[in-house]
């Protein structure tokens, strides 16, 4: 993007895709350059589904899409993760960035000044036979149906159900669709920013918890997220 500002290049209705899953510090830099950034269910087919429906009715221009399990593509010629393109992305970054007396590690320092710094983590829990499978249901159900509404001190802003397609925001009291496809999924959105995920696996016997914290340093978002792993894992072990 700042390539195509550069050059005067970035075209009237720049996109950029990820999914609910991932950083939103993605957001903060596509919006910094007037980009559109949009959400998608976790699976990089959600994201080559919505490239081939703007390169067919022309809506939107693709710059880019990604995922938190580190895959990428940039261009509307592939619809899949693409690590040979984004290979090529990267060690011109790294060139382009050497020839200002810079690197990578330090832009991303950067990005974190301007943007606020952003800790990403995961959680995976095997739960294998028919009782793993029905305590993924119980710790779903719980989450589901029990009033949460403060969460290390922070209040809940917003709770995406999108097995029913609505999201709930408890500041305004008021109801709206998720706008995406049914997925047993539940997003949990803090007054602060951060945000935790809810989600089993399809296609193995775990639940996979995502947790992303923004903050305006290194040392409160590392503790903020600490904490906040630890609140919601230490509940789901008394379900």
């Amino acid at each position: 993007l700042s390539t195509l500002k550069d050059k005067n290049a970035i075209p009237a209705n720049p996109l950029v895709i990820k999914t609910i899953v991932t950083s939103e510090l993605g957001r903060k830099v596509a919006e910094e350059f007037g980009a559109e950034c949009l959400d998608t269910l976790t699976g990089f087919k959600y994201i080559g589904e919505k490239m081939e429906l703007f390169a067919k009715n022309g809506e939107k221009d693709f710059i880019m899409g990604y995922e938190e399990s580190i895959g990428y593509t940039m261009g509307p010629f592939v619809r899949d993760k693409d690590a040979v393109t984004m290979t090529l992305i990267a060690c011109e970054m790294a060139a382009y960035y050497n020839m200002l007396d810079s690197d990578l590690m330090n832009e991303l320092q950067n990005l974190y000044n301007r943007h606020g710094y952003f800790v990403d983590s995961l959680k995976s829990l095997t739960m294998e036979g028919k009782e793993g499978g029905e305590k993924i249901i119980q710790i779903m159900e719980y989450f589901r149906n029990t009033n949460i509404d403060k969460i290390c001190e922070c209040n809940v802003e917003t709770i995406s159900d999108y097995q029913t397609g609505v999201t709930k925001n408890l500041i305004q009291n008021s109801i709206t669709s998720t706008g995406l496809p049914e997925s047993n999924v539940l997003k949990f959105i803090l007054d602060n920013g951060s945000w935790f995920v809810l989600r089993p696996s399809g296609t193995e016997p775990k639940i996979k918890i995502y947790f992303s914290v923004v903050g305006k340093d290194h040392d409160t978002a590392e503790n903020f997220s600490n904490s906040l792993i630890n609140e919601v894992m230490d509940t789901i072990s008394q379900i």
